[in-house]
């Protein structure tokens, strides 16, 4: 977790004032600094709340195609749609 690089793009979207949120199914609360986050859900709902879902890490307990039904845009920074063309996704 110290080395994870959506640390760091945490911090920076936030002092950018972006409303960030974040899932992961290992970790359920992150102290930044000054920032405090609860894990969210991840449900349609919540997908579809969020201009962009930004993969930040590749966990293989995820359903990726429900994710990519479900968010308005991703930005797949870890390659996990590599090979798969959708219209709502940007491969970094």
């Amino acid at each position: 977790m110290r080395e994870s690089p959506a640390l760091e793009i945490i911090e920076k979207l936030k002092k950018q004032k972006a409303k960030v949120s974040y899932y992961d199914p290992l970790v359920s609360f992150l102290k930044i600094g000054n920032i405090d986050l609860k894990r969210e859900k991840l449900t349609s709902a919540k997908l579809k709340e969020f201009d962009c879902v930004l993969v930040a890490t590749d966990h293989s307990s995820f359903d990726y195609r429900f994710i990519q039904k479900n968010a308005n845009f991703i930005f797949d920074t870890r390659n996990v749609y590599k090979g798969k063309n959708f219209s709502n996704i940007e491969r970094l």
